[in-house]
């Protein structure tokens, strides 16, 4: 359990960085740019390098030194957040901006690495009887690091931008210390002799013959990329909708981190089978999200972004216990940079969506959008045959 407990606070301290990144760059972005578009490319190019999530999670899978890699990552977002630090003090938008973007990009690659990692490492760090249970406290634990990022990020946004970057380096920089004292055998084997081509076909083999992975994937894609445009919805009905500071949209995201938190929570105390606790959960997001559109005070908008977090939060432990239950342990990080390239990866184009749909229509129409989105999904996956058979 040493080890699992490392990897908690490893995943809290870097969850409470990039959450608080994730609202610092959208806050920064909306307020250089004045353009929703602009602000939702910043959010989508984070998710970008998840579409090489074929070739990372096979890299990850026949790297020798896992634990070396992880390290390495984290120091790639430190670096890069130094150029962000100083293209600010330099004080130039321009260069500012294209330095957010390039930036953007390498820390959401470092991401996707170490979601490889994180998943292959729960699965060699705990007993299947103890999946459930810690794929559910790992989920909750990074809810309640998100409502500190996000705290953070809402407090120090009120100074100066170079401030709050320089906040997010010390925190990225800290969150390599657990790393430090994790302590395990490496996985070792013929198959990490095996070429990348082969490494990643395997995976795709694997997928082609599973229909419940490939359900699980169509099913992720779509909730996420519904889902992942909530980050400049909220900055934008922040800042424009209701006229708010910061602070304010700080707020926001943390009574949607304490929402995802409970949610989280929630699921474990709920055994039925797949399609009854996904209807339930889904609908609760996509009627909160619709009604989000009505909302004229502080108040009632706390409250239904605390309902979209219940939402997400169950969603995510159903689908995330769904995947480690199915997926072999020696296919894990395979199989995870494929779902990172289908899944996270379509996040990628879901701040830009968001963006484009808040430009064209505007934003409560938009939220009626997504909201309509949600409830398709629901019909979709009542066409699944396999994971409505899940029990929990």
């Amino acid at each position: 359990m040493k080890n699992y407990t490392l990897l908690i606070i490893n995943s809290f301290l870097t969850r409470l960085a990039t959450s608080s990144y994730y609202l610092t760059i959208l806050w920064m972005m909306y307020s250089i740019t004045k353009s929703p578009f602009l602000a939702g490319l910043a959010d989508g190019i984070t998710a970008a390098p998840l579409l090489l999530g074929f070739i990372v999670g096979a890299l990850v899978y026949k790297n020798k030194k896992k634990k070396l890699l992880a390290i390495q990552s984290s120091l790639l977002r430190v670096i890069f957040l130094c150029f962000i630090f100083f293209s600010l003090l330099y004080n130039n938008y321009i260069i500012t901006i294209f330095v957010i973007y390039l930036s953007t990009f390498f820390i959401g690659l470092s991401s996707n690495i170490m979601s490889s990692l994180r998943v292959l490492w729960l699965k060699v760090f705990l007993n299947e009887d103890k999946y459930k249970s810690g794929s559910s406290t790992i989920s909750a634990i990074g809810s309640l690091a998100q409502i500190s990022g996000y705290i953070l990020a809402g407090f120090f946004l009120l100074t100066r931008f170079s401030i709050s970057v320089f906040v997010l380096i010390f925190f990225y920089l800290i969150s390599i210390i657990p790393l430090l004292f994790i302590s395990y055998s490496e996985i070792s084997n013929d198959e990490m002799e095996a070429n990348l081509k082969d490494i990643i076909f395997a995976g795709l083999n694997y997928i082609k013959k599973s229909e419940s992975t490939k359900e699980l994937i169509i099913l992720d894609m779509c909730v996420g990329l519904i889902f992942g445009e909530i980050g400049i919805l909220l900055t934008v009905l922040t800042k424009t909708a209701l006229n708010l500071s910061p602070t304010f949209l700080g707020f926001f995201f943390v009574s949607m981190a304490v929402g995802t938190a409970f949610g989280a929570l929630l699921i474990k105390k709920i055994h039925l089978n797949f399609m009854y606790t996904f209807t339930l959960f889904t609908m609760i997001g996509a009627i909160s999200i619709a009604t989000l559109g009505f909302s004229i005070s502080i108040t009632s908008t706390l409250i239904l972004i605390f309902a979209v977090g219940i939402s997400e939060g169950a969603i995510n432990v159903i689908t995330f216990f769904i995947y480690i239950k199915i997926i072999p342990k020696e296919m894990t990080t395979r199989i995870q940079g494929i779902f990172d390239t289908f899944i996270l990866g379509i996040t990628a184009f879901s701040g830009i969506v968001a963006g484009f749909l808040i430009e064209d229509v505007g934003l409560f129409n938009t939220l009626y959008v997504e909201s309509f989105s949600l409830v398709i999904t629901v019909i979709l996956a009542t066409r699944f045959k396999e994971l409505k058979l899940i029990k929990g």
